[in-house]
């Protein structure tokens, strides 16, 4: 239903980049901060990052835009190369 926000674990390209965005967003909001700067920034960062990475496959699915297309790819490997480990000590 358009509007709606999708489940998380709903394929990329089945959720509205808006919808992307709010759930990215709720994820976010939703992390209870440890008072660790670094751990608090590694944690937003990889929420963040797997968004982008969300994003990006639904534009590679979706999107006509030859440009577009290539920039989704380079997001994509960019944010795979950098991808931050999930820990909270």
């Amino acid at each position: 239903m358009a509007g709606m926000a999708a489940p998380s674990s709903m394929p990329a390209g089945k959720m509205d980049m808006k919808s992307m965005m709010k759930d990215m967003h709720d994820k976010m909001s939703s992390m209870p901060m440890t008072g660790k700067p670094d751990v608090d920034f590694a944690m937003m960062m990889r929420i963040h990052h797997e968004g982008a990475i969300h994003m990006a496959e639904a534009e590679l699915k979706d999107g006509k835009e030859p440009q577009m297309k290539k920039m989704a790819k380079d997001i994509i490997s960019a944010q795979k190369k950098c991808r931050i480990p999930a820990r909270r000590a």
